[in-house]
């Protein structure tokens, strides 16, 4: 068995030329390394200030840390009930909302069937079918119910985990605290999620590379130059295992309990909402392209922003939302055609 993880979806082609006061910050939090360079506005009470911050939503969020929100969420009984940090409430808020609109494609109600996979540890392994079944009966994210502060879960078996929603939140206070100390630019990479803060010199785009899903090693597959914005990213190359020659990825479809297939490799979201982009990374990938794209509009309207997709399908064949604003360029297996909203 051959186990894989951790691999970052983005590289930044990013101007040498570009000072700094102090070295970036780069801190091991929340099960991935986090960098944050704010350049010549740089300084140690700045990165301090950031640290500080990316420790206290990891010690809320936190699966394995028995004081965090989400591990008394999921101590509870279905007669109890939790008054949870505000930063969990509006994240629990936002991962709920997710799944109500994509009918469950995005499910924060998954940590049973992620601790029965295990494929973020040494030791992942495919499990017996009547055990997933059994997984998927203790994932009804229907049975969650937030008022205020207040988090109610009615069922003693349903846990949830937000994994794939929070570095989002995280990128998100991270830009709040560059702004509220003036800083010019930056980037956040906080394990692949990106955040390209203010402008570059002479008003120029930055330059964000998407891996390429095959040769993850390898050159970017895609480049996206865009104005202040996050680029978040889920693919089946990130975390995975390999047994008896077949692949095992860590996105998995609710429905099924097995990693989903819809025949896409990445899926790669750029929103100026971090939190937004990282969801919907993942609930597109669920849900295939077809459906993210008649989802498009409603996920625009409830979260307040433009929201766009760059889709991978097997065989490298790339297709992305139209907008003006971003630029897109890619190694593609067959000519660039037009058709409707989408660029091939």
């Amino acid at each position: 068995m051959k186990i894989y993880f951790l691999v970052p979806a983005f590289f930044m082609a990013l101007f040498a030329s570009c000072t700094k006061s102090v070295s970036p910050l780069q801190i091991s939090c929340m099960d991935t390394i986090c960098t944050v360079n704010a350049y010549h506005d740089g300084s140690k009470k700045l990165y301090s200030q950031i640290e500080k911050r990316l420790e206290q939503i990891d010690s809320k969020f936190s699966i394995s840390n028995p004081s965090s929100d989400i591990s008394k969420i999921n101590n509870l009984t279905k007669s109890q009930s939790l008054v949870v940090s505000d930063d969990v409430a509006y994240v629990l808020g936002v991962a709920l909302k997710t799944a109500e609109i994509s009918q469950g494609a995005f499910n924060p109600a998954l940590e049973e069937l992620i601790s029965l996979w295990n494929i973020n540890s040494a030791s992942p392994k495919v499990p017996e079918h009547s055990m997933i079944q059994k997984a998927l009966s203790c994932s009804d994210w229907k049975t969650i119910h937030i008022n205020g502060n207040t988090v109610k879960v009615d069922s003693d078996s349903v846990k949830i985990n937000l994994g794939g929603i929070a570095k989002g939140f995280a990128a998100d206070e991270i830009v709040k605290i560059l702004k509220a100390n003036g800083v010019k630019k930056s980037v956040i990479d906080l394990g692949g999620n990106i955040y390209v803060y203010g402008k570059k010199s002479s008003n120029l785009k930055w330059t964000v590379g998407a891996k390429n899903p095959e040769e993850p090693d390898g050159d970017p597959l895609i480049l996206i130059k865009t104005f202040e914005t996050s680029v978040v990213s889920s693919g089946t190359y990130e975390r995975y295992f390999v047994k008896d020659s077949i692949r095992y990825h860590h996105i998995f479809d609710p429905e099924t309990g097995y990693p989903a297939d819809k025949n896409l490799t990445q899926v790669t979201v750029i929103s100026r909402k971090s939190i937004i982009a990282d969801v919907l990374s993942t609930t597109a990938f669920v849900l295939g392209k077809d459906k993210t794209l008649e989802l498009q509009d409603v996920f625009q309207k409830e979260f307040n922003t433009k929201i766009d997709f760059i889709f991978v399908e097997k065989g490298n064949m790339v297709s992305w939302t139209k907008n003006p604003d971003i630029e897109i360029t890619t190694r593609l297996r067959a000519p660039c055609i037009n058709e409707g909203g989408i660029n091939h």
